[in-house]
């Protein structure tokens, strides 16, 4: 199970054992199912840890992300999934932007940044479009997102890890459900607990 997209947070698992290489020999397809149905377990919940990081950390303002987050769950494989954000800007909320991340500084484009600022300051609109009222937010949403647009430019953006924190607080978890789904497979082909470890 991986991080599509950003490297080196992939949950790799590997149970071995004598009476597992025997269920293997005896009945694969056993195996194989209550593996794959573990895994498949392990990215829902792997994508709903990822999403609880995102809002404890703060780190968006609509739920774009976080549905990119939980649509964004692909099976590779038997017993290989995926949980990868898609999202354009995962990465810049994961590792930060600009000098605030050690890179480059570079200066975004305001318009995108008027929704943030729209949700982030609680700015309505209120009145009728073209009314003196409507003018007055929008010019308050253009000129904060100016604003914003200028500050990263000089500072960049920090980062905020959402999906490395997620890989380490579920590799636990989905070992456990890969454990136990090994227990249940060597149960069901010998008929009594077969014992399995990491």
């Amino acid at each position: 199970m991986g991080a599509g997209g950003m490297s080196g947070h992939e949950i790799k698992i590997s149970v071995s054992n004598d009476r597992l290489i025997e269920g293997l020999q005896r009945a694969p397809e056993v195996i194989e199912r209550n593996v794959d149905a573990a895994t498949g377990r392990g990215a829902q919940e792997t994508a709903r840890e990822m999403v609880a990081t995102l809002i404890r950390n703060r780190s968006m303002a609509r739920t774009k992300l976080a549905l990119s987050i939980l649509s964004g769950i692909s099976k590779l494989g038997p017993s290989h999934y995926r949980v990868s954000p898609g999202s354009d800007y995962a990465r810049a909320v994961e590792e930060g932007t600009g000098p605030a991340a050690g890179q480059k500084a570079y200066m975004p484009n305001p318009v995108h940044l008027r929704d943030y600022v729209k949700q982030r300051a609680g700015i309505n609109f209120k009145g009728k479009p073209g009314t003196p009222t409507r003018r007055q937010a929008m010019d308050e949403i253009r000129d904060r997102a100016w604003a914003l647009a200028m500050y990263i430019k000089r500072f960049g953006t920090r980062a905020h890890p959402f999906v490395k924190p997620t890989r380490e607080k579920m590799q636990p978890r989905v070992l456990e459900l890969v454990l136990g789904a090994v227990q249940k497979s060597l149960q069901q082909i010998f008929g009594t607990p077969g014992g399995a470890s990491a």
